[in-house]
C-alpha cells in the first residue's frame, strides 16, 4: 500500500469520527442494554465492556463460521489474534470503532451479500431454524461482516472494488477451484485458496479518498482561551525526592523540548567553549586608500562595464558609456572596499599562521592532530598584538565563551562570527563547522567533517556577510550526554515536577472551566485565567506537509499544534448537526475543551464556523487527487509493516484495559464457545 496513505491513515484511526455524512449509523452499544450485574471484562476507551458484548461478538463469528463459511474465511486475514477470545474481542473492537466512524449496514445490504453466495430469504429462514433463533440474528451477523469489510477498506486504504464485487470474485474463484479439485478437497480448503487468490492488492479505496479530501478541505474555526498550568503552581505541594528522581530518570536521556508529551528533558546537548578573534572590515577600510589616477586608470580599462543602467540596475540595451564623473564616487568606494577585503585576508592568513606554529611538530592521526595533555596553543591575545604592530589594524578578541558553555545549536547567535562561513562558502556555515568537531562525535552526514576541526586547534578562516574575517578555537567540546546526577539539573526538575502536578490539577477542574465558559462566555474564562481570548482562524482536520508525510497536525494561530484540540473542535462542530456559520446556535452548545500537553495547558474553545466539502466539491477535487497521488510516486510499504487492525494495534489505539487475567479470559472464551455450540 502507498506509504503516503499509511501515514495519513493514522489520523483517521486517531480521530474516531468521519466528517462525511454516511447514511447508515450503528446504534447504541449493547452495553447500554444490560444491567449493572453483568460481569465487566475490561474497558475500551474508558467504556465498560461486558461478557454480553464479547459473547455477542463470539456468537456472530460462530454463525459465520458454521452457516456462511465463505464470509468467515474472508474475515480470517483480518482477524489477527492469538486465541478465540482475543478474536472475539477484536471483532467487537472493529464494530465499535466502525460505529464511531459512522460505518453501518442495512438488512438490504446483508441480503445482497447473501444472494451473491447463493443464499436467499428462504435460506436465511432455514439457517435461523437450525440455530433456533430469529432471522434477524443471522442478518445481524452478516451486517457486521459488511461493516468489517467497509472498515478494513477505510483504515487500510484497501480495495478498489465494491464489497459485493470482491465477494463475487471470491465465489467465482472458489467455484473454479472446486471444479479443478472435484471431491478431492473439502469446501473449507477451497474457500481458503479462493481468499488468498482473490486478495486485493493495496490500492486507494473510495472511502480513503473521501476522508482524505474531506480532511484537506474541511475547516473549523472560532475562539479559544489557553489556560496555563502555571495558575495552579501555588496550589500544589513541593514534590518529594522520590518524585524528582523518578522524573529525572524518565527524561534524563531526552533533550529539552524533544520528549512526549510535555517536552521535559535533562540531557545536556552538544556544547562547546570557544574563543575567537575578528579582523573587522571597517578597521581595514581605515588603512586603505584609492588614488584618483588609480581609479581613472581602472575606469578607462573597463569602460564597457560602465554602460547606463535601468531602474533594476541592468545595462540598458544600446545605452551609452557613463562619464567618469558620474561613476567616480561609486567606483572609488568599491575599489576601496575590495582593497580592504584583500588586506583582511592577508591579516587573517598571517594570524592563522601564527596560531598554527605550535602545531608544526605535532603528528596527525587520521587527519586530526595527536595533541598531548601538555599541549599549549599560541594565545590569541599575543597574536592580536602582533597583528596590530604589523598592520595597524586592531583585531577584536572575544573571550566571553572561553570558560562558558554554549550549545552548538546556539552558536549562530554569537556576535559577528555566528553568521560567518568557512572561506565565505554559503554551504559551509559556522554552526555546521562547529558541529563537525571531533569531540562532538559528528554525524557522518556533516559535510564539513573533512576539515578536521578539533579542540585547541585554530579553525579555518571564516568570512562574515560584511567581509570581516574570523578565526576561532574550541577550548572544550562535549557531545550530548545525560547528566551524571540530578544535582546538575535539579532546579529544572523541580520546576517541571511542579508544573506537571499543576497540570493534573488543572485537568481535574476542566468541567468547572467549561461550565464558566458556557455560563459567562470565553471572556470570563480569559479574565479568570489572566490571558486573552484568541481567534483560531479556520483550521483543517489535517495538513499535508509533503509527499514524504511528516507531522500533519495543523497549526492553530496563537496556540500551536495539538491534534487532540483539532479533533475536539471538529467533534463539537459536528455535534451541532449543522454546516456553515454556527453563530445562530446557542454559544453554550458550541463550547468544548481539550488538553494541550505540549503547552501544559487546557484550552476552552467555542466553534463559530464549520465548513465541510460538498458533494460537487468532492467530484471536482477527486480527479485532482488522482493526478496528485499519481505524480507523487509513493513508496510501497513492505509486507512486514504492522497490521493496523490486528488485536495488538487496535487494543493499544482503543485503550483496551482488561479486568481479568488471561486464564480467566480463556475460560470465558471456552464458555462462550460452548454456549454458541448449544445455540
Amino acid at each position: 500500500m502507498f506509504k503516503f496513505f499509511r501515514i495519513y491513515n493514522k489520523f483517521i484511526l486517531a480521530v474516531g469520527g468521519s466528517l462525511l455524512m454516511i447514511a447508515f449509523l450503528v446504534g447504541s452499544s449493547l452495553q447500554s442494554l444490560v444491567g449493572p450485574s453483568i460481569p465487566v471484562q475490561g474497558t475500551l476507551d474508558g467504556e465498560d465492556i461486558t461478557v454480553m458484548d464479547t459473547r455477542h461478538a463470539s456468537n456472530q463469528l460462530e454463525i459465520l463460521k458454521r452457516y456462511v463459511p465463505q464470509l468467515y474465511i474472508m474475515t480470517q486475514t483480518m482477524l489477527k489474534a492469538e486465541n478465540d477470545y482475543d478474536r472475539s474481542l477484536l471483532w467487537y473492537m472493529i464494530q465499535y470503532d466502525a460505529g464511531r466512524l459512522g460505518i453501518g449496514a442495512s438488512n438490504a445490504e446483508a441480503f445482497t451479500v447473501l444472494n451473491v453466495i447463493g443464499i436467499d430469504e428462504t435460506g436465511v429462514k432455514r439457517i435461523a431454524n437450525q440455530m433456533k433463533q430469529q432471522e434477524g440474528v443471522v442478518l445481524d451477523a452478516v451486517k457486521s461482516w459488511v461493516v468489517a469489510e467497509m472498515y478494513s477498506e477505510l483504515v487500510l486504504g484497501k480495495g478498489h472494488e465494491s464489497v459485493y464485487a470482491r465477494l463475487q470474485k471470491f465465489v467465482g474463484t472458489a467455484n473454479a477451484y472446486q471444479q479443478m479439485f472435484g471431491q478431492q478437497v473439502g469446501p473449507q480448503y477451497v474457500y481458503q485458496l479462493a481468499a488468498l487468490s482473490s486478495e486485493d492488492p493495496y490500492r486507494v479505496s473510495k472511502p480513503l479518498m473521501e476522508h482524505f479530501l474531506q480532511d484537506q478541505n474541511a475547516r473549523v474555526g472560532g475562539e479559544a482561551v489557553v489556560i496555563p498550568a502555571d495558575l495552579y503552581l501555588e496550589d500544589v505541594a513541593a514534590p518529594s525526592e522520590t518524585d524528582l528522581n523518578t522524573l529525572f530518570e524518565k527524561y534524563k536521556n531526552d533533550l529539552p523540548g524533544k520528549s512526549e508529551p510535555f517536552g521535559f528533558g535533562y540531557k545536556i546537548a552538544d556544547r562547546v567553549k570557544l574563543e575567537y578573534i575578528s579582523i573587522p572590515i571597517d578597521e581595514c577600510l581605515k588603512q586603505v586608500t584609492v588614488e584618483e589616477a588609480e581609479a581613472y586608470e581602472f575606469y578607462k580599462k573597463n569602460e564597457a562595464n560602465f554602460v547606463e543602467r535601468d531602474e533594476q540596475g541592468q545595462p540598458k540595451e544600446g545605452g551609452s558609456i557613463q562619464p567618469y564623473s558620474a561613476v567616480r564616487e561609486q567606483l572609488i568606494t568599491e575599489m576601496k572596499r575590495n582593497k580592504a577585503f584583500e588586506l583582511g585576508q592577508t591579516i587573517a592568513k598571517t594570524a592563522l599562521a601564527e596560531l598554527q606554529k605550535p602545531l608544526a611538530s605535532v603528528k596527525k592521526v587520521n587527519g586530526y592532530y595527536n595533541l598531548g595533555d601538555d599541549y599549549q596553543g599560541e594565545p590569541m591575545r599575543v597574536v592580536a598584538d602582533d597583528i596590530f604592530r604589523e598592520f595597524k589594524v586592531r583585531p577584536q578578541q572575544f573571550n566571553a565563551q572561553r570558560e562558558k558553555w554554549i550549545e552548538v545549536d546556539r552558536v549562530q547567535e554569537l556576535p559577528g562570527i555566528g553568521m560567518s562561513f568557512v572561506g565565505g562558502q554559503q554551504n559551509a556555515p559556522f554552526a555546521t563547522y562547529v558541529a563537525s568537531a571531533k569531540q562532538l562525535d559528528p554525524s557522518e552526514t556533516n559535510p564539513l567533517i573533512a576539515l578536521y576541526l578539533q579542540e585547541n586547534v585554530p579553525s579555518d578562516i571564516m568570512i562574515g556577510f560584511d567581509g570581516s574575517m574570523f578565526i576561532f578555537r574550541l577550548t572544550a567540546a562535549e557531545a550530548a550526554h545525560a547528566p551524571e546526577s540530578i544535582d546538575l539539573v535539579k532546579t529544572q526538575v523541580e520546576t517541571d515536577a511542579k508544573l506537571q502536578m499543576a497540570f493534573e490539577k488543572l485537568k481535574d477542574e476542566r468541567a468547572q472551566w467549561l461550565d464558566l465558559a458556557k455560563q459567562s462566555g470565553l471572556e470570563a474564562v480569559a479574565k479568570q485565567a489572566k490571558v486573552e481570548v484568541k481567534k483560531t482562524g479556520l483550521v483543517p482536520r489535517v495538513e499535508m506537509r509533503s509527499a514524504a508525510g511528516g507531522d500533519q497536525t495543523p497549526e492553530i494561530a496563537g496556540i500551536g499544534k495539538s491534534q487532540l484540540l483539532v479533533d475536539a473542535m471538529y467533534k463539537t462542530a459536528r455535534d451541532t448537526g449543522k454546516n456553515g456559520d454556527l453563530k445562530d446556535i446557542a454559544a453554550m452548545d458550541r463550547m468544548g475543551e481539550a488538553d494541550v500537553d505540549s503547552k501544559l495547558a487546557l484550552v476552552v474553545f467555542r466553534v463559530d464556523d464549520y465548513n465541510l466539502m460538498t458533494e460537487s466539491e468532492y467530484i471536482q477535487n477527486a480527479s485532482k487527487f488522482i493526478e496528485t497521488a499519481g505524480s507523487m510516486n509513493y513508496t510501497l510499504f513492505l509486507s512486514e509493516e504492522p497490521n493496523v487492525i490486528s488485536f495488538e494495534m487496535l487494543s493499544e489505539r482503543l485503550k483496551w484495559v482488561p479486568e481479568r487475567s488471561d486464564e480467566e479470559d480463556m475460560e470465558s472464551a471456552d464458555q462462550v464457545s460452548d454456549e454458541a455450540e448449544a445455540a
